[in-house]
């Protein structure tokens, strides 16, 4: 009888040291979830910040990003990116069309091709400058067509939003559900 009244004692006691264990933990975690985020803010910034805000030496038109850059495409590579005459590559923002191996790659990647290869095009920036991949992120314009969305709207490729770059991302996801349901391209037999 005893040692059961001495073990309820001892729980009773241990009860506040878990709820301050508990509490000590949470406070913890917060602290490291700030942190982490706080670091992961610096990261997106110095990956969207001209090249000359990080260090770098580059001439002041190419620095300009805020301006619509006009540039000669020399090679199609897929349905969502293509290299220009300068040798930079270029993936449209806020889409993605099939990739090789895929159903209607083929297609996609000719829709992109007729559209786009030869001529003069018009990149606009949204947030981002590049993706994990080196591609510069443009929304791209050609003869008064914008690319990106001409892709989603004839089922030659799906929305894709990916933060920070949103700024035509509901357009995109209208198109794609016009495209659904006319059953244009990739949505012909869903």
């Amino acid at each position: 009888m005893l040692r059961k009244r001495r073990r309820q004692q001892a729980q009773k006691a241990a009860l506040p040291l878990f709820v301050l264990a508990g509490i000590l933990i949470l406070f913890a975690a917060a602290i490291f979830l700030a942190w982490g985020d706080a670091n992961l803010r610096e990261v997106s910034v110095a990956q969207t910040e001209a090249p000359s805000e990080v260090g770098l030496k580059v001439d002041s038109k190419a620095a300009d990003k805020s301006k619509p850059e006009e540039v000669r495409v020399s090679f199609v590579v897929d349905g969502d990116t293509f290299v220009l005459e300068d040798g930079r590559k270029v993936r449209l923002i806020g889409i993605d069309t099939p990739e090789y191996g895929q159903d209607y790659f083929q297609e996609a990647k000719q829709k992109t091709f007729d559209l786009v290869f030869g001529k003069k095009v018009l990149l606009e920036k949204d947030t981002s400058e590049y993706d994990t991949y080196g591609r510069i992120l443009r929304y791209v314009y050609v003869d008064g067509v914008f690319v990106n969305l001409e892709l989603v709207k004839g089922g030659y490729a799906r929305a894709l939003t990916i933060p920070p770059d949103v700024k035509y991302a509901d357009l995109f996801t209208s198109a794609e559900y016009g495209a659904r349901l006319g059953k244009r391209g990739i949505w012909k037999d869903k």
